[in-house]
């Protein structure tokens, strides 16, 4: 063995020491972030071709990925980045090369979908390649939300409930709840890239981290995929009972993509207020008024392109939101003991003598406050190896009054809580095809 060959292996088996150590000293989770895909290759009389090449190649980064087939013809992609476009290209040693363009492949997709290829002898004029893909086994209750869907569904919020709403088995109400299939929201699981993303309390309705804000727990415009899961028989998803809601982020590509956006929101677009008001001059008669001013708006920008093109890319994504909610009281619906005059002498006492702000009664305002940054690397350096590292941070801050006014309470705006929420989470993926081609 050469000296350069025996330093090669000790290096790589150092390597794999450190990472057995780092799994046996921690508890390590990860759901699947990738696709699948598996075929059949026969000729023309039906004879099933063992040894053919198969090659995946991803259009948009240039990733290659090989395979042979079977003696049964069969051959089998794991570990496929998610989406597309593909092309899979068939060569056998005396028949025709062929390939079919513009393939898809879904987060998660069963390997039992199969792709069917026909390879005719050289030396003929071989007429079209019929390629047939057929529905395959399914490991549970699944539904498919991609991009495309993604960018065509509106939405008001701009959070994950309201993409969710097109599983079939799914409940959404206005409060950000989902229940899958009828479960707890608690017993569902999200995550993003393979990491845990729950809210790790259980107190927020959502179940996602930053719930009880009521903040996205990532930009839509970072998703690349969502997969819904209910109750699915397969090793690989685990560490939930109900449903799973697992996500993919978008990659960088050969060509440089950027995109920003201004999403707003005032008291002009959101209707009279929900309670009913005296109209001045006219007693006794009511009206619903409209809200006094407020703005809710969404800022963000996004950008994605190669490093080192066909090898080396990268996304970074950053989003800034600030929503205000007026709650109007209606002050004629207070029966205590107090008066209107009364209670504005109250606050002015508070401000004048002990230098406090109680802030509105008849206006309890509903603010939150959110950064959302996302960053991943995506390093092809050869066939046999693909790194992922991604990272995503998410901090939110949320302002409310602990009960609204009433009958018989009167409630000032800074008698209220402030509800902060930071969270990091990151995500890294190492795949190694150990079979030789």
């Amino acid at each position: 063995m050469h000296k350069q060959d025996d330093h090669n292996l000790k290096c790589y088996l150092l390597l794999c020491f450190v990472v057995l150590s780092a799994i046996s000293s921690g508890s390590l989770s990860a759901q699947e972030t990738n696709s699948g895909a598996s075929g059949q290759i026969r000729s023309a009389s039906n004879e099933m071709l063992m040894g053919a090449t198969v090659t995946a190649i991803h259009e948009p980064t240039r990733n290659i990925f090989n395979t042979q087939s079977r003696s049964d013809g069969y051959f089998h992609f794991f570990n496929l980045k998610p989406g597309g476009p593909y092309t899979i290209t068939v060569s056998y040693t005396g028949y025709e090369t062929i390939k079919k363009e513009n393939l898809f492949f879904n987060l998660n997709q069963s390997v039992n979908d199969l792709i069917n290829f026909t390879l005719n002898e050289k030396n003929v004029i071989m007429p079209e390649v019929t390629v047939t893909n057929l529905p395959g086994n399914k490991t549970g209750i699944e539904s498919s939300i991609n991009n495309q869907m993604i960018q065509s569904l509106p939405s008001i919020s701009r959070n994950l409930q309201d993409y969710i709403r097109l599983v079939p088995q799914a409940k959404v109400n206005a409060d950000g709840m989902i229940s899958l299939a009828g479960q707890n929201s608690r017993f569902n699981a999200f995550f993003i890239d393979g990491a845990n993303n729950n809210d790790i309390l259980g107190l927020s309705q959502s179940g996602t981290n930053g719930g009880q804000t009521g903040s996205p727990p990532i930009s839509m415009e970072a998703i690349e995929e969502i997969k819904v899961l209910l109750a699915p028989y397969d090793v690989r998803y685990s560490n939930f009972t109900g449903g799973s809601i697992n996500a993919i982020t978008r990659s960088g590509t050969n060509d440089l993509k950027a995109s920003a956006w201004y999403y707003f929101r005032n008291e002009k677009l959101a209707g009279r207020s929900p309670l009913p008001f005296e109209k001045p001059g006219s007693p006794g008669v009511f009206e619903r008024p409209q809200l006094s001013h407020f703005l809710n708006h969404t800022t963000g920008a996004r950008v994605g392109g190669p490093i080192v093109k066909n090898k080396l890319f990268y996304f970074i994504l950053a989003e800034k939101q600030s929503d205000l909610r007026p709650q109007p009281f209606n002050i004629a619906e207070y029966k205590g003991p107090a008066n209107l005059q009364q209670l504005n002498a109250l606050a002015d006492l508070l401000r004048n003598k002990y230098n406090y702000e109680p802030g509105s009664f008849l206006e309890n305002r509903d603010a939150l406050n959110a950064n959302r940054f996302v960053a991943k690397i995506d390093w092809n350096p050869s066939a046999k190896n693909k790194f992922t590292l991604s990272y995503r941070y998410n901090a939110a801050e949320r302002a409310a009054p602990q009960i609204p006014g009433g009958s018989t309470l009167i409630n000032f705006a800074n008698n209220g809580s402030a509800l902060p929420t930071k969270t990091h989470s990151a995500s890294f993926e190492w795949k190694n095809f150990f079979f030789k081609i």
